[in-house]
């Protein structure tokens, strides 16, 4: 997981106290290494956290690389001196991330494209509540104080928590396979539609459940099921910044509706109008447009469509694009270039019709909420604010009644 938002949010300090749990602060690692220093850092803090801040630092070209390789748990694969396969280095880890960039933003700087596998990998949540990354100050007059009070306990009171919550799991002998699958099917984590999502949402669901079985030994203090409610609501706001459906698909339509707006005047000429003498020419044609009942079509030639979906595989590019109502669906003999009249040619032009659809340029509203109805508390949803922490602790909503513990762990 991946905290990011502006300078002096809490979002350091929130790595910092995850980093307590486990050692000092010594414990925490910088993203100002290479992709080869990555793999180091992950199989020294193998089956643990590996807690990562300032993602600024990093080059920006290695980004994408490293978040495959923290979430794949793989080294890459090396040859000795003799030429033969070395040991594959191998990890698992729990990876949490702090930065005022986003990792999508770090991989466009380096000149590289996102791809969906990273975005599941390393997830971004931002801190933009109602105190910077708190949502409580728990008596603090402001985000400032709180945060430096919780930097001072970490320097007195760390490595502490982790290993009295390993000492109690190792005796614990429930049937953790099922509790786990109990608390993924919460609401708060079950309302993922589609196998992406639901792989992120399985990650938080594992948070709650262990942050709830820290508060059943008694290590945080915490009333029961706050911290499956804070890990729902991370859910929750990655999926609604993220959007339903699947992420390849989203990127496919985000990358040829870009291709669209910066070349849809250069590149592109009216398919009903004959070219003039004092015409603009059209160099490295893409297409032609015309305007239809449901609005502007691009008919792309094959080399401009290609161009368009460059980076994805130009088949599923073309179903992402049928399924969301862009292109229209092939022939029985499956063929989807369409053959138009275009002024000023002879004969017919194959080409690929292009619409944009208007919910496409909406802004897309909230669809997921933080609710167990039916089970327990977790009566709405925190409210979503932006600042930093230099804000007074003003009146909050109550915090939500929490579910039984029955419901998570038995």
């Amino acid at each position: 997981m991946h905290f990011t938002g502006d300078s002096s949010t809490g979002k350091s300090i929130s790595v910092e106290a995850a980093c307590a749990i486990w050692g000092s602060t010594n414990y925490k690692r910088s993203w100002n290494t290479t992709a080869n220093g990555m793999e180091g850092a992950a199989s020294l803090f193998n089956d643990c956290l590996l807690a990562l801040d300032k993602i600024g630092e990093c080059d920006a070209r290695e980004v994408g690389r490293i978040i495959y390789a923290l979430g794949n748990g793989v080294g890459k694969q090396r040859a000795n001196r003799s030429g033969a396969a070395r040991s594959l280095t191998r990890w698992r880890c729990a990876v949490l991330s702090s930065g005022e960039v986003t990792t999508e933003a770090m991989i466009h700087a380096g000149g590289g494209k996102i791809k969906a596998g990273q975005t599941v990998r390393l997830v971004i949540v931002r801190a933009a509540r109602a105190y910077g990354a708190f949502d409580h100050l728990h008596g603090s007059p402001d985000g400032a104080t709180f945060a430096n009070e919780i930097r001072q306990a970490t320097t007195v009171h760390y490595g502490h928590t982790g290993r009295a919550f390993l000492e109690r799991l190792t005796q614990d002998n429930r049937d953790w396979s099922a509790n786990f699958e109990r608390t993924k099917a919460l609401p708060i984590f079950s309302q993922a539609a589609e196998g992406q999502a639901k792989r992120v949402s399985a990650r938080f669901a594992l948070y709650g459940m262990a942050g709830e079985l820290a508060t059943e030994y008694g290590l945080t203090g915490w009333p029961t099921g706050d911290a499956a409610k804070a890990a729902g609501e991370c859910f929750r706001l990655w999926l609604n910044e993220r959007g339903p459906g699947n992420d390849e698909k989203r990127k496919i339509i985000e990358q040829v509706c870009d291709f669209i707006d910066r070349h849809g005047d250069a590149r592109f000429s009216n398919a009903k109008e004959k070219p003039l003498d004092r015409s603009p020419t059209i160099r490295e044609r893409a297409g032609w447009w015309q305007d239809t009942n449901d609005g502007r079509a691009y008919l792309f030639t094959s080399g401009g469509m290609r161009e368009a979906l460059e980076g994805a595989d130009f088949s599923r590019g073309l179903d992402a694009l049928q399924d969301a109502g862009m292109l229209p669906a092939p022939n029985p003999s499956g063929k989807r270039l369409k053959s138009k009249r275009i002024t000023g040619r002879k004969g017919t032009v194959n080409v690929y019709p292009i619409t944009i659809p208007a919910e496409l340029t909406e802004p897309p509203e909230s669809h997921l909420e933080v609710s167990v109805g039916g089970v327990g508390g977790f009566r709405g949803t925190p409210p979503e604010h932006g600042g930093n922490l230099n804000h007074s602790q003003g009146d909050l909503p109550a915090t939500p009644d929490a579910p039984p513990r029955t419901v998570l762990l038995q």
